[in-house]
């Protein structure tokens, strides 16, 4: 009985903590999955990554591009599990499998009524890269050239965007003599924006800022970032230069919402602090990204 108690502790333990990660991929997966099958597809539009290939083989050899997305990532599968960590993985594989199960389903509905490719270009560039950044925040990929990308980022810390955009743009070649050069040159402009979009929506939701305050009330700054903002705090022993008086500085990590309220507080407290602010990103700890997201 003890045994399953424990068990049955530790399930939910573990459900609780992976649940916000899981959702996170599941909307990640279903938006790219809407992308491809009312954006890309209908305009004969190329794609990238093993999504890419699989896609050219839709159009010139009528395959199903979900299958065989699914069997092109199964070698690299193998690659990842002697590198990365078991948790990306795993959500990688459910995303992967929850792409390729809807793929061909949301193919049934109606293509959207755009009439400028342009338009339809962006906005499918903006889903992907949102929906990429929510995978990737979560601590997954949606697979194919994904894996190799976090590699690359876990090892050196390139920008995701920047390594995706340039080995994604060798798959494109071959696209130039299945779909033309003019839907090749736009699938180009789509992995341009949608680079530039996956990286700017990565750092908007790791974003947090740094703060420093001087001030004479600094126990009550202090006070105030552990108690009401519910954040931690450090002190920094520090000495003004022309007076020669010790003076704390507080430093604390903060969201951007919460770094409002304490210019409230501060204007109302001690009009004459000083604050600095500085945005940081990839902030991990209690409180903010967890180190299983690690990739």
């Amino acid at each position: 009985m003890r045994f399953l108690a424990r068990l049955t502790l530790l399930t939910r333990r573990t459900v609780k903590r992976e649940a916000p990660g899981v959702l996170r991929v599941t909307v990640g997966t279903v938006l790219y999955t809407l992308a491809i099958s009312l954006l890309v597809l209908p305009y004969r539009f190329p794609s990238t990554g093993f999504t890419g290939i699989s896609i050219l083989l839709n159009y010139t050899l009528g395959f199903p591009v979900g299958l065989v997305n699914l069997i092109f990532n199964i070698g690299l599968f193998a690659l990842g599990w002697k590198v990365l960590p078991r948790r990306f993985l795993y959500l990688t594989a459910y995303s992967v499998l929850l792409f390729s199960g809807l793929l061909d389903l949301f193919r049934m509905f109606p293509p959207t009524p755009l009439q400028d490719k342009l338009l339809a270009v962006l906005t499918a560039a903006a889903i992907n890269g949102i929906s990429g950044a929510l995978v990737f925040n979560a601590g997954g990929s949606m697979g194919g050239t994904d894996i190799l990308a976090a590699i690359v980022r876990r090892k050196t810390g390139m920008e995701i965007g920047k390594f995706t955009f340039w080995i994604n743009s060798f798959v494109l070649i071959p696209a130039v003599f299945i779909v033309g050069a003019e839907n090749t040159l736009y699938a180009v402009a789509m992995l341009f924006a949608g680079s530039t979009f996956l990286d700017g929506a990565l750092r908007s939701f790791d974003r947090c800022v740094q703060v420093f305050i001087i001030s004479d009330k600094h126990e009550e700054v202090r006070r105030y970032i552990l108690e009401e903002l519910r954040r931690g705090a450090s002190l920094i022993h520090s000495e003004g230069a022309y007076t020669g008086k010790e003076r704390p500085i507080v430093m604390s990590l903060l969201l951007p919402r919460q770094v409002a309220d304490l210019k409230i507080f501060l204007a109302e407290h001690d009009p004459n602090a000083f604050l600095i602010q500085t945005d940081a990103t990839e902030v991990f700890g209690k409180g903010f990204k967890h180190w299983k997201a690690t990739a």
